[in-house]
């Protein structure tokens, strides 16, 4: 088929642009660029919606209270002590103590 009359300099492949141009951006990936379309304000809006919608969903698993650890007793389990932020609390065969961790070493503090 030949190149339009209108001096058109675009490739066969490529799709042809909307009547009321779209706006666009170029996004660069190290040497190659490509252009893409950017959402319209109603389209932004739907997903904002689509996004909340799904949260609601997903909001009884999420404000759960943390996750159940089946531990062996011997297996010692670490949890930073809120009214000391610097110290790290270890629970062990039904034991607490204060210390930190120095080369992945429990150190107590006392």
């Amino acid at each position: 088929m030949p190149p339009s009359s209108k001096g058109s300099s675009r490739s066969a492949a490529e799709p042809p642009l909307a009547s009321s141009a779209k706006r666009q951006r170029t996004v660069d990936f190290g040497s190659m660029s490509i252009r893409v379309g950017l959402p319209s304000k109603g389209e932004v809006l739907a997903n904002v919606a689509a996004g909340q919608s799904a949260l609601k969903r997903a909001r009884r698993v999420f404000v759960g209270s943390g996750v159940a650890l089946a531990l062996k007793p011997s297996v010692p389990k670490y949890h930073v002590d809120p009214d000391q932020p610097g110290l790290i609390v270890q629970e062990l065969n039904g034991r607490r103590r204060l210390g930190t961790l120095s080369n992945g070493v429990f150190k107590p503090s006392r």
